[in-house]
């Protein structure tokens, strides 16, 4: 194996051969890894899904339950709860055993979960069996990151980031619009209904189109997997004789420690920036539990229009992953370009090196005072309740339309 990437000559027609192959930092093509990127996003999705097409419910959960909506706001806290604390462990398990079988049986859990959640008929089966949901589910967040680290190289990886992140960031958009419509027309049971059908064939895809990434087992795709860790038609994504290797790794089972992140809180630049974005995580928590219930006590929204107002939300959630990823690669670029540092996009780059903080951190002060300035106007606008100044109180499309601008 290659130890240092920046030495790697240019791949020309006289220079090709088993070597070439070994210091590649993935011998997926740029369509094969952006297939798989897009598949383990959409798994992945059905984290942040799980959560945006809930909210329209709750009016209804609490109402067919006969229970308080504060009561039914515990499910969304005990989801959240055990959405912090499952993906130190999956993503611990995944390391070691492999990103394939994992996240497959994740997302059988999680399947599970969503037809006893449809079928249940009272609020500890719910609070319950959300918790579990939870589980099964929020560890794909840290399997999906991961296989973007297997398959990109530093200075590509922002876009792959921003392909994940776009696949996560639709749901705050499109769920709590699939959440009114299912609620409006066939009730709050047909939204577990559809998230199991949806993460059923998400499933099956996975068994049969995602190989193994995770480099201690298949290195960088040019050593076979093996068992549960290999395709069932590994031709799928056949390589040439010069990326495949005839040799193997087994992967090891093990007990996951969930304490090995905790570790990794005890450097301060960590500390840092990991306390930054729980502070923003919390408060977007905040904002995307209470819109449609809050909502619909101010301004008497129904259940589908209580969907519409997550649009702008999730639109925004859309753009900022997509230009995200192109802002982190340019990042890199121009952080290169001042310290005279090469990039090899094929072979990777020696971070040891490079001040990747540097990169990481050039851009991010813009969106982090725009998000500040955001929070605070939305929070002034609901509080005085402005827009109903803007529209006549007897015209409720009209007031409906109104709240749209104060969401961008």
């Amino acid at each position: 194996m290659c130890e240092k990437f920046e030495k790697v000559p240019a791949k020309t027609d006289d220079d090709v051969g088993p070597n070439w192959t070994l210091c590649l930092y993935s011998v997926f093509s740029l369509t094969q890894k952006r297939c798989i990127v897009s598949l383990i996003a959409f798994a992945a999705w059905f984290s942040t899904l799980s959560s945006f097409i809930y909210f329209p419910a709750i009016p209804l959960l609490a109402s067919d339950l006969r229970v308080s909506i504060e009561k039914i706001d515990l499910t969304v806290t005990s989801y959240l709860v055990i959405s912090g604390l499952a993906p130190s462990i999956i993503g611990e398990y995944a390391d070691h055993v492999g990103r394939r079988p994992v996240i497959m049986v994740v997302l059988l859990i999680y399947v599970v979960t969503n037809v006893g959640l449809a079928l249940q008929t009272s609020f500890e089966a719910l609070f319950v069996l959300r918790m579990l949901q939870s589980a099964g589910i929020s560890g794909a967040f840290s399997i999906a990151y991961g296989v973007v680290a297997d398959l990109a190289s530093p200075a590509e990886r922002g876009s792959f980031v921003g392909i994940a992140s776009f696949g996560t960031n639709t749901a705050p958009s499109l769920g709590p619009l699939l959440g009114g419509l299912l609620a409006a027309h066939f009730g709050w049971r047909a939204i577990f209904w559809f998230l199991s059908i949806a993460s059923a064939a998400c499933l099956l895809a996975i068994i049969f189109a995602l190989p193994e990434t995770l480099r201690n087992i298949v290195g960088n795709g040019s050593l076979r997997a093996t068992s549960v860790n290999r395709l069932p038609f590994p031709k799928m994504y056949a390589l040439n004789d010069l990326e495949r290797s005839s040799l193997s790794r087994n992967s090891r089972l093990q007990l996951p420690n969930p304490f090995t992140c905790i570790r990794v809180l005890l450097r301060r630049d960590t500390a840092i920036v990991v306390f930054t974005l729980g502070v923003l995580y919390t408060l977007y928590s905040c904002l995307q539990a209470s819109l449609a219930t809050l909502f619909i006590g101010l301004y008497d929204l129904t259940e589908l229009q209580a969907g519409l107002i997550y649009l702008p939300f999730g639109l925004g959630c859309a753009m900022a992953a997509y230009f995200t990823g192109r802002l982190l690669d340019r990042d890199y670029r121009l952080t290169a370009d001042v310290n005279g540092l090469p990039i090899s996009r094929s072979g990777g780059d020696d971070l040891a090196k490079f001040p990747i903080e540097a990169a990481r951190l050039r851009s991010l002060f813009y969106p982090l005072s725009i998000a500040i300035a955001a929070i605070a106007g939305y929070g002034w606008t609901v509080q005085a309740e402005t827009v109903r100044l803007m529209y006549p109180s007897d015209a409720p499309n009209a007031k409906f339309v109104s709240i749209l601008p104060y969401l961008w």
